[in-house]
């Protein structure tokens, strides 16, 4: 079974990273530049950056389609 944290986001059209109800700044992210010039991280990536226990959302659109991604465990 592939694990989603392995999961390329590109940063090619509109991208939001959401935890806990507060969307979090991609800009201070640090992202990396693939090999057509679009930048990209895993999901692993975004937590590991963010360093915190809680789900992560990521909302990906690209012209007429879009994904919605969720990583990690809420801690309660």
């Amino acid at each position: 079974m592939e694990d989603v944290g392995n999961t390329m986001i590109y940063r090619d059209g509109f991208l939001m990273i959401i935890i806990n109800q507060h969307v979090i700044d991609i800009n201070q992210l640090k992202l990396r530049e693939g090999d057509e010039g679009i930048e990209m991280l895993t999901l692993n990536e975004i937590s590991d950056q963010i360093n915190r226990d809680e789900v992560i959302y990521a909302w990906a659109e690209l012209g007429l389609s879009g994904k919605i991604y969720q990583h990690g465990n809420c801690v309660q």
